[in-house]
């Protein structure tokens, strides 16, 4: 399998990488997490900035362009808000105050940033051990958002690692769930996702669709919040290991080109928005 996996859509990316030493035997459960929160109007404030000689310098295409112009926080706010009662706009995700500022609506830049929506993302270990000739390492991760974004493609979850561990793609899984957003009752429902595909010994990532298709999750419900668990083994014994992962947004239409080129790379094609945070370091006592 080729080590480039085409994936729908530009992203903004929010990178968190974790640093983990010394898990030689078993590790206590439950380390600090790693989180880092994201607004989805940056990127776009980014990508609107450039012009279009610019942008088609760094790889997008006419379609892709057209769509970043054609796009309007102000307007798609003011779409939600005339489509939405003030319950709909609650199971939204949206608060008193916040439905209150769109129903008086301006336009102003402090009122677009104050609607925008927000995502927090977490990575943390929750066990490492050792048998006679093989490690393993569990990692959970989750995320979640204020509000419905306005941008409901499917998200990428990516992880990279330490050379020659694999992942086990059975037991590995993201649990997305769906909030119902239209019509006002506040149901939620929850769906498993497997690894879609991985590149052993490098990377694998999932794909978590933010809005129901009508298919496993109903027409409407949108994936608020997430959490899932990795587990990586090596068949040999080290001290040591280093995970990588990247959650991306899709923003805008057109194709994102992700690779796992080795080691801890992964690696987006223009329309990404990278984060980092400090790398943490763990050891047994």
């Amino acid at each position: 399998m080729s080590k480039k996996l085409l994936l729908k859509g530009l992203t903004f990316l929010t990178v968190l990488t974790l640093l983990i030493t010394s898990i030689s035997f078993a590790s206590p459960i439950g380390e600090t997490k790693t989180t880092i929160e994201i607004s989805e109007i940056d990127y776009m404030n980014q990508l609107k900035s450039k012009d279009n000689n610019e942008l088609k310098k760094l790889g997008l295409s006419s379609e892709e362009i057209s769509s970043i112009r054609a796009f309007s926080f102000e307007k798609a706010i003011k779409e939600r808000t005339l489509k939405n009662s003030d319950e709909n706009l609650k199971n939204m995700g949206y608060t008193k105050k916040q439905i209150q500022i769109m129903r008086n609506f301006k336009g102003t830049d402090k009122e677009v940033r104050a609607l925008a929506a927000k995502a927090n993302i977490s990575l943390y270990k929750r066990y490492s051990s050792s048998s006679s000739d093989t490690s393993y390492l569990t990692m959970n991760f989750d995320y979640s958002w204020s509000s419905q974004p306005f941008h409901n493609g499917t998200d990428i979850l990516a992880f990279a690692w330490s050379s020659g561990y694999n992942s086990n793609q059975s037991s590995s899984i993201v649990r997305a769930r769906y909030y119902d957003g239209t019509n006002g009752n506040g149901r939620d429902k929850t769906i498993s996702y497997e690894i879609y595909d991985k590149i052993p010994g490098s990377g694998c990532y999932f794909k978590v669709p933010l809005l129901g298709d009508g298919n496993k999750v109903p027409y409407g419900y949108y994936s608020k919040s997430g959490s899932g668990t990795i587990y990586l083994y090596k068949n040999a014994l080290v001290g040591s290991a280093e995970v990588r992962f990247e959650y991306g947004h899709r923003q805008v239409t057109g194709s994102a080109k992700v690779s796992f080129p080795g080691g801890l790379s992964i690696d987006f094609n223009y329309g990404t928005k990278s984060v980092a945070v400090k790398n943490y370091e763990y050891r047994d006592n």
